[in-house]
């Protein structure tokens, strides 16, 4: 089978590459020819694990790249759309992007004469009603009468975690298939149940739901995250108490689950901050609120500042300190620093006038064009330590686990240590170092 993949973003990509490693056909287009130049030399655009051994093992053999979209509509039977779709300043989605592509989707197809009946499949993230009642009206106005008989649409969210996509995609745990034409249907569940060899889940319902489901899965694990932050905060003003002991007991009841219970200094990257804005923004617009919803974001927006609190309570006036920070981007296994508390606390820490030091194993230089010249790039650990007067790890990027107290001693001015991961063993480094955890009570 042929299939289009029109944006190569972390989604499109990813999908492309577990699409054409299983033996289908892909098509991936991109308007950005950087973009495109990069892939066609096998490296990925944005760092993931795994995802360029598999763009040696498939470029150009299951899967082509350019910017041709007439080409790759013309050849595919199916069609994932995987544009952006970011938010606006009010917090609702900018459907520029994803209504541009459909538009010209549906002009190609009309200049198309044979009898393949494509679908277009939405994997691009987008509010609830988004698909019936404007992309569908959109695509209908475009393409004369060929919606139902020669074209249909096709909602299919996905759940991959940046830092395991090439994992999530090849195993994922359910495929969310939203349709209202009984033809799309059995093609798209016949797609995936031979890609995947029926051992997958796949659950069919109506666009709205699939659209629905998306929004609320992201918002349900962004607030566990915010709970769990609320809990380590608490922990932090009762002596003895450690909110990994509390997070590992509750995760064993099975109500719970134990994932998305890791405290930190917030959520970020491309997804949760996106889709909580965007589904507070959809519910305001119909004259409802959602009291639980809003307290999640309030609580990860506020939660950056708890580490400068930390931080401060430590240092005291941090004017002219120098402050070493491990880690940039928003989790590990990723480059991706959209949206990532490093961002809010270093901007935090410049404002009073501390002197800033980081190491990232893969974010730095997209920090680099956020910030310049204004803080220090370090190469290594041991140069982003030297002469520190605090450290602040902000990533559980392994290369930090792995460090000893005795590296802490060494190199940094003053061994003082704010671990906003807990990624170290407090009870192995307190007597060596000063060391403050975040959800562990002094």
């Amino acid at each position: 089978m042929n299939v289009g993949v029109v944006g190569l973003g972390f989604v499109g990509l990813s999908v492309s590459c577990v699409f054409a490693d299983k033996g289908i056909n892909v098509h991936g287009v991109d308007i950005d020819e950087q973009k495109l130049s990069m892939i066609n030399e096998k490296k990925s655009p944005f760092y993931e694990p795994q995802i360029n051994q598999i763009l040696d093992k498939v470029l150009n053999k299951s899967l082509y790249v350019n910017s041709n979209l007439e080409e790759c509509v013309k050849n595919s039977e199916i069609v994932f759309v995987c544009v952006g779709t970011p938010s606006n300043s009010d917090g609702s989605s900018n459907l520029d992007y994803l209504k541009k592509t459909c538009k010209e989707i549906s002009e190609f197809l009309n200049k198309i004469h044979d009898e393949k009946f494509r679908i277009i499949v939405i994997k691009s993230t987008v509010p609830p009603q988004t698909i019936e009642s404007e992309i569908i009206p959109l695509m209908e106005k475009k393409s004369s009468n060929l919606m139902g008989t020669k074209l249909d649409i096709c909602s299919n969210p996905e759940f991959l975690k940046e830092g395991s996509a090439i994992e999530d995609m090849s195993n994922p745990h359910l495929v969310i298939i939203g349709t209202n034409n009984e033809k799309t249907k059995k093609k798209m569940n016949h797609f995936y149940s031979k890609l995947y060899s029926n051992s997958i889940n796949i659950m069919n319902t109506t666009i709205v739901n699939s659209e629905l489901i998306k929004y609320t899965n992201n918002s349900f694990l962004a607030t566990k995250i915010s709970f769990i932050n609320n809990i380590a905060n608490i922990c932090n003003k009762i002596p003895g108490a450690d909110v990994e002991i509390i997070a590992e007991a509750i995760g064993m009841d099975p109500r719970i689950g134990k994932m998305f219970l890791k405290a930190g200094p917030g959520y970020g990257g491309s997804c949760f901050p996106k889709d909580v804005a965007g589904f507070l923004n959809f519910v305001k617009l119909r004259g409802y609120s959602m009291p639980i919803l809003e307290s999640t974001h309030n609580i990860n927006e506020k939660q950056p500042f708890e580490i400068i609190k930390m931080i401060k309570n430590k240092l005291g006036d941090i004017e002219n300190k120098t402050i070493s920070i491990l880690g940039l981007s928003f989790k590990k296994n990723t480059d991706d620093i959209r949206e990532a508390v490093s961002i809010k606390i270093v901007k935090s820490l410049l404002e009073q006038n501390a002197k800033i030091k980081v190491n990232d194993p893969m974010a730095m230089d997209n920090f680099r064009k956020i910030f310049g010249e204004q803080i220090e790039y370090s190469d290594s650990i041991e140069s982003c330590l030297s002469n520190s007067e605090c450290c602040v790890i902000l990533t559980e990027w392994d290369d930090f686990r792995k460090i000893q107290p005795k590296k802490f001693l060494e190199f940094m001015k003053k061994p003082i240590i704010i671990d906003a991961r807990r990624v170290f063993d407090i009870n192995k480094f307190k007597d060596l170092v000063d060391i403050t955890a975040l959800g562990h009570g002094q």
